[in-house]
């Protein structure tokens, strides 16, 4: 059985630059606390899961329509939004991403 703070199993879409940007029109810089989200992981879409780190972990800009995080990928290479979800029990689901 997997943990609450361990990314869902399903692979991260692939999609173009365009399409990324696209659907993350409307995204802003990053205004909330982001603490809440500390020792939890993200599944990447280089393949590999990461642990977010605040203040460590390079999130790009947040989306507020549906409660996402762009985050660069530790390694670079790529970016992925990151859904978040829970507000006692934060998680993180990652949905798609391009590679730079």
């Amino acid at each position: 059985m997997m943990s609450d703070n361990q990314p869902s199993p399903e692979a991260v879409e692939d999609v173009s630059v365009g399409e990324f940007m696209r659907r993350i029109f409307g995204a802003r810089y990053p205004m909330r606390d982001l603490r809440r989200y500390e020792g939890y992981e993200w599944a990447c879409l280089c393949g590999r899961t990461h642990r977010f780190v605040a203040g460590m972990t390079q999130v790009l800009y947040e989306l507020d329509a549906q409660p996402s995080l762009i985050v660069r990928c530790p390694d670079g290479g790529c970016v992925t939004c990151v859904r978040t979800r829970g507000l006692f029990r934060p998680r993180l689901a990652s949905t798609f991403g391009t590679r730079l």
